[in-house]
């Protein structure tokens, strides 16, 4: 993904002082390198291949997200700070709600 490309999907990128720190590659899958499994793609979509974990709804909503990863041991957080300890991951979403982007540490 050019830089562009990226500013563009990203808006509040611009003038923050990010860096990209790996190319874009077509096999990564946010959801599945934040839950540690490299065997799975994961998205709700029903079709073949993809992983979805089968007790939450097929559905991509912050809601299910959350589920997902409350089933892998994460808690709900108020604050986005470094806890030493514990590991974070933060969910973006777009302005409707919908997550578009899941970070691990």
């Amino acid at each position: 993904m050019l830089l562009d490309d990226l500013e563009s999907s990203f808006p509040g990128l611009r003038g923050s002082g990010y860096r990209v720190t790996s190319p874009s590659d077509p096999a990564y899958n946010c959801l599945a390198w934040a839950a540690r499994d490299g065997g799975h793609w994961w998205d709700p979509a029903s079709e073949s291949g993809y992983y979805w974990p089968p007790e939450i709804p097929r559905v991509l909503s912050l809601t299910t997200v959350g589920a997902v990863f409350s089933r892998s041991g994460f808690l709900p957080c108020s604050d986005p700070g470094l806890d030493p300890g514990f590991e974070k991951i933060a969910i973006y979403a777009n302005e409707h709600d919908s997550p578009t982007h899941v970070k691990g540490s």
